[in-house]
């Protein structure tokens, strides 16, 4: 691999570690607006929808996107790591209550970076 070949290799594993953390900043920063006032959540809202938007832009250039499986109903077809299966019998419904790291694949599906998420049972 020669000097260009590396630096864009390097380049592209430090996208996709900015967007998962970005991902993660994302999440914790969504759950202290609850504790703004109305005027200051909508603003908050406003500044994390631009982010999230410039994200996926750089993201789409790079021929990547970030997938979230929140609230789907959980299969062993989802790209992501369950770090909480062992809590639940194989006969039990599930769905995904929140995803810890995003799973990111490129524009063919391909999966680029594997998620890991937190199961929850279905209540019936």
């Amino acid at each position: 691999m020669n000097n260009i070949e590396l630096e864009k290799e390097i380049i592209y594993k430090s996208l996709l570690e900015i967007s998962s953390e970005a991902f993660r900043l994302k999440k914790d920063y969504e759950h202290t607006i609850n504790l703004l006032d109305i005027k200051e959540q909508k603003k908050s809202l406003n500044k994390i929808k631009w982010f999230e938007n410039k994200l996926s832009d750089a993201l789409e250039k790079c021929e990547l996107r970030i997938v979230n499986f929140e609230g789907e109903v959980y299969s062993t077809g989802i790209p992501a790591t369950p770090i909480n299966i062992e809590d639940f019998e194989s006969s039990d419904e599930l769905y995904v209550k929140q995803t810890i790291e995003p799973t990111i694949i490129d524009k063919n599906a391909v999966i680029v970076q594997s998620g890991s998420i937190i199961l929850e049972k279905v209540l019936k």
